[in-house]
């Protein structure tokens, strides 16, 4: 045989073991989740040589996107995106070319979910998770919920056993039933009709914003070439906020919302401020409206059992796309070249690989990104998606003058423990041994600030009529404070003055849950078998989790509960969320040319819900940009006739919430019957 015989059979052996280093890098860079195989995550696509190239009319045009971040806003968007591939797939015709959404998110940690994180007591992987971070989704959430339907995971409830106290750093304001919290005589006793007066507030705010899932609302036309009556999908927050009627509810704070709104400020105070302090660690009088108003919109609270953080692996795992973790998935920089022609030049790419991207012969006039991370990995894209806080992502922009504004973030200390204590230590709030303590206690900080302006701290036995505060509509409801069954008024007030200053060490401690194994059985009602009897006192433990705005160290801890009833401890410290300071303006989504922010909602609200439909805005404009309006919107093929069109009502009708968030197979997808 002669040598040029050989050379077909060396170029193949060199090929193939070309593939096989390529795949192996692959597998080495794109670590997937612990809970998921290695087979399950896409790998790269085997090196094409350029000889074996099809011409350019034959070649796909492919999309390459990057996203920064796999917490809820990043998964959800590569999920978003991989449903626009779903639809061009199955509008392709033999012979075009292919159109191909190539996607590839990027996480620092090691880790999916973001805030949604949990951990196991006792680092012991036989007992049931215990969310550290976003730990439920309410009812009107319905991109969590529709999610959660179709990935067909277990969600399970919160536990309202037991009583609720509000506590301002020297007494308890309010306590009552946990069950029964919002409908009590005792509720009604002390706030009047200010309960009512709130939640039809709440109702009427959500009644505006679950407009966002309904297809009608969305996707409507407005009789203008590329333009829905909504406007979706938004270019800015402001647009968004304005179609949804909640413009104006960022400007104030929810003090000042809720009183104009005829709601007492005894109620503002201590109900309200509970709950704006457990979810957003603010005060009524920084929040701004729109956030206290979310605050309380909890009804129908659930959680995926294991974690929520499931919803959004799911979702990337659905999505198809590569995923770069730890220091390969650690972005460092991002370079703006106007041209693919700027990024050939550069360095940064080749001819052929522009042109198997379908940037045929490097001419395109539209910018790329070039990004690259903190292993030495760097590629160009044509769209890069920001789906993390700015402020600590470590992420310079070069070649552009385009910057990302960054707001305050409210800083969390989360404390996790189990203890076999059936409260925290009554003489920590001024009871005697034998008194019982509320297992679920809220804060307020009105004592605190009467303490700064120098009023002195408020006296239960006066209600709201002291120091001149003027009298309110309906007022006369309300027959002052609480006043403890065990001790009488006299004694009450004497206790009063002895107390010189407040003192909130924390925002909210919370009883979870009894300690139970991964498969539900609680640890009090196991065999024995398990491992439980090496420690019999864990037969008694439940899970504790306290908010604080400083550290709980051990010494604080034993001060609140027992230090012989603590067992396992577990602390975390992070930038949860930004301060929801009232605001009429925000960070642009769209940063630059193929540049975007997905989390500029945070600023308007932080939730989880709330970071997947700023992914599917922020997905929409990309692929409005890509295919044009119909594809995102429906365009003529919508069954909506010439009666929507320059109309549209940000309300939804009467029991037509059920409806969308139930009965919309395609609320994922894209076109007139998505939402």
């Amino acid at each position: 045989m002669r040598a040029s015989h050989l050379l077909p059979l060396v170029a193949c052996f060199l090929a193939s073991a070309a593939v096989k280093a390529l795949q192996d890098q692959a597998q080495h860079h794109f670590s997937p989740p612990s809970t998921f195989k290695n087979d399950d995550w896409p790998q790269l696509s085997p090196f094409i040589p350029h000889a074996s190239r099809p011409p350019p009319q034959q070649r796909p045009k492919v999309w390459k996107v990057a996203i920064i971040g796999a917490g809820p806003s990043g998964t959800s968007a590569a999920y978003f995106l991989h449903q626009a591939q779903k639809i061009l797939d199955s509008e392709h015709r033999l012979g075009d070319p292919e159109q191909i959404i190539d996607i590839t998110v990027f996480e620092k940690e090691t880790r999916i979910g973001g805030r949604t994180t949990v951990v196991h007591p006792y680092d012991d992987q036989r007992f049931r998770p215990v969310e550290v971070g976003a730990s439920i989704f309410a009812a009107v959430n319905y991109n969590l919920l529709r999610a959660v339907k179709k990935f067909k995971l277990e969600t399970t409830s919160p536990d309202l056993q037991g009583s609720t106290g509000i506590w301002d750093g020297q007494q308890f304001l309010f306590e009552g039933d946990t069950s029964s919290w919002w409908s009590s005589a005792k509720m009604l006793w002390r706030y009047g009709y200010s309960p009512v007066s709130t939640q039809n507030l709440v109702k009427k705010a959500l009644k505006s914003f679950v407009a966002l899932y309904s297809p009608k609302f969305l996707h409507s036309p407005s009789g203008q070439a590329n333009r829905t009556v909504s406007g979706f999908p938004w270019e800015t927050i402001e647009e968004m906020s304005q179609a949804v009627n909640t413009s104006s509810l960022t400007p104030v704070t929810a003090m000042d919302y809720y009183y104009e709104n005829s709601v007492s400020k005894l109620f503002i105070e201590e109900m309200i401020e509970a709950a704006t302090r457990v979810n957003y660690a603010q005060n009524t009088d920084e929040i701004h409206a729109f956030g206290g108003l979310v605050s309380l919109a909890s009804s129908g609270a659930r959680a995926v059992v294991g974690g929520n953080y499931q919803i959004f692996e799911r979702m990337l795992a659905e999505s198809g796309a590569r995923v770069r973790m730890g220091e390969q998935g650690d972005v460092t920089g991002l370079l703006k070249f106007d041209s693919i022609r700027g990024a050939i030049e550069a360095g940064k790419i080749t001819e052929g690989e522009a042109s198997d991207n379908g940037w045929y012969g490097g001419g395109k006039d539209e910018a790329k990104w070039w990004l690259g991370t903190k292993s030495g990995f760097g590629d160009v894209y044509d769209v890069v998606l920001i789906a993390t806080p700015w402020h600590n992502a470590g992420i310079t922009l070069l070649n552009t003058d385009k910057r990302i504004a960054s707001p305050p973030y409210a800083r969390v200390c989360v404390t996790l423990f189990s203890t076999t204590a059936k409260s925290a230590r009554p003489d920590y709030f001024g009871r005697g041994k034998n008194d019982d303590v509320p297992t679920t206690i809220l804060t307020s900080y009105e004592s605190v600030r009467r303490a700064i302006k120098g009023k002195g701290p408020v006296d239960p036995s006066k209600g709201d009529k002291e120091d001149g505060d003027k009298k309110e509509d309906g007022d006369e409801e309300v027959k002052g404070g609480r006043v403890s069954e065990q001790v009488g008024e006299e004694d009450l007030s004497q206790a009063f003055k002895s107390v010189r200053s407040p003192r909130l060490d924390f925002n909210s401690i919370n009883f979870i849950a009894p300690l139970s194994y991964a498969n539900g059985t609680l640890v009090e009602d196991a065999d024995g078998q398990q491992g439980n009897e090496k420690d019999p006192r864990m037969r008694k433990q439940k899970i504790v989790k306290i908010f604080s705005p400083q550290p709980i160290d051990d010494e604080k801890l034993h001060e609140i509960f027992d230090e012989e009833s603590i067992g396992w401890v577990y602390r975390k410290e992070w930038d949860a969320y930004p301060l929801l300071t009232p605001t009429e303006s925000f960070q642009g989504i769209r940063v630059d040319e193929n540049l975007y922010f997905v989390d500029a909602m945070e600023k308007f609200i932080s939730t989880m819900e709330t970071s997947t439909v700023s992914a599917r805005n922020t997905v929409g404009l990309i692929l409005k940009d890509w295919f044009g309006d119909d594809f995102v919107n429906g365009g003529d093929d919508c069954p909506w006739d010439g009666k929507e069109k320059g109309q549209a009502n940000p309300q939804v009708n009467e029991g037509e919430e059920e409806d969308i968030g139930n009965d919309n197979e395609g609320w994922d997808s894209w076109g007139c019957k998505s939402g």
